[in-house]
């Protein structure tokens, strides 16, 4: 049973339904509601006494705060017991409805909106009377964007001369208007039409802004009138210049929404009085712009768009207003989109005043960006930090190792008080890597490695580029000093990194290559490197090389042989064989495990990071692309000249019969740079064979190393390097048709 109380506090009336709003008494809630809205502007209900809300009740609650929306009241809401509440959250009206803990803080929502409640009534000259209704009597400053990409939810009510960001083409100007979610576009070609973008999400959709003004969200106060009302344009211009006058002296911008009817149909307008611009450096194009899009006819320099709807859906007033706004400009609400007529004829007009008292650059509103001036960050990219940053007031960016399609940077940032916040990394690459490296991390990487530090903490797109945050706080904490493996690599002899290989492949991967999976593999699909980053590779074979990937076989000048091109191989019998499959163990493989993806801090923890390429693949290939840089990338070929020497020593180590033979290491001399690279790749083939469990590696990581070695000839490498690389992969080459009894022979 529910006992309805209705109170009066302040002169507000407060309705206090005590008992059970359920399907019973929902009918006699309503009726009293109801009653209440035809006389009251403002309302509280006070649930504090509410025991239990059926769907009914919810019902009837959304149909009173409905109902006092439209006819522009206020209805608030307080004292919801838990158990209450959690009904109210579950089918989302927490967000709708407005709700507060008590009843002494709902009134003082009202008092609050009482003390700003001074009216201004105006006649409009056409026996219209206007009341101004203000809300902010100290109006914020506009904010100049410049060359900047900008979302519309940085933009709020703005105009200016920019594109349609997703035509990649900012010679496409025109000029611009942005109504929260929704940006409409007068291009300058006569020849287009106008158009509009819509977004879900006001923050992830950006538009291009060669020069523009930002009136932020909010607004100085509402022009409306009581009863059905004609005005023109011109005259309605003439109150707002008298009310802004009185708003605030010397205000250089103007500017105003209007919802109306126009032309017979409901529309919304944005409007800009443009005198002001003069006082705005570099302006000159943007004004020459409004100009020739401009309509006659009115002393005062305005400009503006019009959206023309099917359906009226009334606008709120207050914080609610930017909502209502993306519910009326719809995709399937906007019939048309027109420059806006300053001749205009406006029936019912309700007016939006925005009037800000000075012009402020984005640049001191926006996070603050710092880098080395030689690295090329554009403005799309810059765009992207600021979403991903958006808890920071800073950041300074240190660039890491990056890949061929990869930007990445060590980033550190400080909260608006100036405190420095936890390291995190940076990484910019295309749409399509960021998404995979996202998706992988969570699949593949943070449900199985233990000591892995790296989690994504956003990730924004943009066009076709996209942004990743990763978390990077070494197990020491902030003052963790992490460092690549590269470095460890290189200081230290093969006697000291064994047992850290061990440690990182053993232990902290065991996870992946420690379970492995009976599966059929593709070995010529899967690692073939055109599909992947290298769809140029045989235009730079003969361009660097000189070697023609229709000709099938290639002559080693060294050593007078005569071997198999592999890049003629790659192009010609990989395609032929993308079917052929083989039973052999899989695993979850990193993709591109080389010493800038591992890194280390002091006390040894092992971090991984990029895994854009993470997947369950052949378990030997992260073990091969080790080998591709420790055996070609890192090929000591300054050390005394001896090319030839180096390439027989190859041409035996890349026999398939010496596969995990320690036997070539007694011919070099202990401690040099060739002696730890060969152990250090014997070592991976080591690792290779105890995950097979009984199969022979040596094809699928033949297959593999190949995926890794022949792209050597795109990297940014010495021609003697490049040259390295394509003699290796021809030993590949004749090793696998060795292997397969003679199947891939050129001849056949």
């Amino acid at each position: 049973m529910l006992k309805i109380q209705i109170s009066e506090h302040e002169q507000v009336k407060v309705v206090q339904p005590q008992g059970r709003l359920d399907t019973v008494s929902s009918t006699d809630f309503s009726t009293e509601m109801n009653r209440l809205i035809n006389i009251e502007n403002t309302v509280i209900i006070d649930a504090s006494e509410c025991t239990y809300l059926s769907s009914t009740g919810i019902r009837s609650l959304l149909m009173a705060y409905k109902q006092m929306k439209a006819k522009g009241g206020k209805l608030l809401m307080c004292g919801f017991r838990p158990e209450v509440f959690q009904v109210i959250e579950m089918v989302g009206l927490h967000t709708i409805f407005e709700i507060l803990d008590t009843l002494p803080e709902a009134l003082d929502i009202i008092r609050t909106a009482n003390v700003k409640s001074d009216s201004i009534t105006f006649a409009s000259g056409d026996d219209s009377i206007f009341t101004y209704q203000p809300l902010d009597n100290l109006p914020s400053e506009a904010v100049v964007f410049r060359d900047d990409y900008a979302s519309f939810g940085e933009l709020g009510f703005s105009f200016g001369l920019g594109a349609l960001a997703e035509s990649g083409n900012e010679n496409n100007k025109g000029l611009f208007f942005t109504l929260g979610k929704c940006v409409g576009f007068i291009p300058d070609n006569s020849n287009h039409e106008p158009d509009f973008r819509i977004s879900i999400d006001e923050n992830s959709v950006a538009t291009w802004v060669g020069l523009g003004v930002s009136f932020g969200k909010s607004y100085a106060g509402v022009l409306s009138t009581k009863r059905a009302s004609i005005v023109i344009f011109p005259k309605l211009a003439g109150l707002i210049d008298e009310l802004s006058s009185q708003i605030q002296k010397n205000i250089k911008l103007k500017a105003c929404l209007i919802e109306s009817k126009f032309e017979g149909a409901p529309a919304v307008s944005l409007c800009v009085q443009y005198e002001g611009l003069t006082d705005i450096e570099n302006a000159d194009e943007l004004n020459n712009a409004i100009s020739k899009n401009s309509a006659s006819g009115l002393g005062q320099k305005w400009t503006g768009i019009t959206f023309k709807l099917f359906e009226n859906r009334k606008l709120e007033h207050g914080a609610q207003l930017i909502n209502s706004l993306s519910k009326a400009l719809s995709l399937e609400n906007i019939s048309e989109v027109k420059l806006f007529d300053v001749n205009s004829v406006l029936l019912d007009a309700t007016v939006w005043v925005l009037a800000p008292n000075g012009f402020v650059n984005a640049e001191s509103k926006q996070l603050k960006i710092e880098y080395d001036n030689s690295i090329d960050i554009p403005k799309s990219t810059r765009f992207l930090i600021r979403r991903l940053y958006n808890d920071s007031s800073s950041v300074v960016l240190s660039p890491l190792h990056g890949g061929f399609s990869a930007q990445t940077f060590a980033v550190a940032s400080f909260d608006s008080e100036g405190r420095k916040m936890r390291p995190t990394v940076l990484k910019t690459a295309s749409k399509a890597m960021i998404s995979r490296e996202a998706e992988s991390c969570q699949k593949h990487a943070m449900p199985y490695i233990f000591n892995n530090s790296a989690m994504v903490l956003g990730a924004v797109f943009f066009g076709d580029t996209g942004a990743l945050r990763y978390n990077f706080v070494g197990i020491g904490g902030e003052q963790s000093k992490l460092k690549w493996l590269t470095h460890y690599y290189k200081e230290w002899s093969f006697e000291q990194l064994e047992p850290l290989f061990d440690k990182i492949f053993l232990q902290i991967l065991n996870p992946w290559y420690g379970q492995p999976v009976k599966q059929a593999i593709y070995p010529f699909l899967e690692h073939d490197p055109t599909r992947t980053f290298f769809p140029h590779i045989f235009d730079k074979a003969e361009k660097v090389l000189g070697i023609s990937a229709n000709e099938a076989f290639i002559t080693i000048a060294e050593t007078g042989e005569k071997l198999t091109n592999p890049y003629w191989f790659l192009k010609h019998e990989y395609p032929k064989h993308y079917k052929h499959k083989i039973n052999f163990m899989t695993s979850i493989c990193h993709g591109d495990l080389n010493m800038q993806n591992i890194l280390l801090d002091e006390a040894m923890n092992v971090y991984l990071i990029d895994f854009s390429e993470t997947k369950p693949r052949s378990i030997v290939s992260d073990f091969a692309r080790l080998e591709a840089i420790f055996m070609v990338d890192f090929a000591p070929l300054d050390e005394g000249g001896n090319f030839k020497g180096l390439v027989q020593l190859y041409r035996k180590f890349y026999s398939s019969e010496n596969f995990d033979d320690a036997l070539l290491l007694s011919e070099l001399p202990a401690g040099s740079v060739l002696s730890k690279n060969m152990a250090m790749a014997i070592k991976m083939r080591q690792y290779a064979k105890q995950s097979t469990i009984g199969f022979d590696p040596v094809f699928a990581y033949y297959m593999a190393l190949l995926e890794w070695i022949l792209p050597i000839v795109c990297y940014y490498s010495s021609n003697d390097c490049k040259r390295l690389s394509m003699i290796v992969a021809a030993t590949l080459c004749d090793e696998l048709m060795k292997l397969s009894g003679g199947e891939f022979n050129a001849d056949n």
